[in-house]
C-alpha cells in the first residue's frame, strides 16, 4: 500500500473506517470501482467474501460512533455525521443505495 498516492491511501482509510474492512478488502473494492467510494461500497456489500475480513469489534465501534446517545439507534444526527464523514450529501441518491446495501446485508 506504500506505493499508492496520498489520495488513494486516504480513500482506503476512509473505506476501512466506514466498513471495518481490511486494507486488502478496501483496496480490492476501490480498484474495482475505479476509486469511487460509493461504487466501492456497492462492490464490497455485493461480494460477501470480502466481508469475511471485517472485524466485528470495529463494526460495533462504528455503530457507537453514529448512534444516538439516548436511544440505541442511529437517528438523523448520526446519519448526518455519517454523510459528512463519507462526503456524501444527505440528499444524494447514492446514500439511499448505500443504506439499502446495509439493510440487505445486515
Amino acid at each position: 500500500m506504500h506505493k499508492l498516492g496520498r489520495g488513494h491511501r486516504d480513500k482506503i482509510q476512509q473505506f476501512m473506517t466506514i466498513t471495518g474492512a481490511s486494507d486488502k478488502a478496501a483496496l480490492q473494492a476501490l480498484k474495482a470501482s475505479d476509486w469511487h467510494l460509493e461504487g466501492a461500497f456497492d462492490f464490497f456489500y455485493s461480494h460477501p467474501q470480502l466481508r469475511t475480513f471485517t472485524d466485528s469489534r470495529h463494526l460495533e465501534e462504528l455503530y457507537n460512533r453514529y448512534k444516538d446517545p439516548y436511544v440505541d439507534m442511529i437517528m438523523a444526527d448520526g446519519i448526518t455525521l455519517l454523510c459528512n464523514d463519507i462526503q456524501v450529501a444527505f440528499s444524494e441518491p447514492k446514500l439511499i443505495t448505500f443504506f439499502m446495501c446495509v439493510v440487505i446485508f445486515f
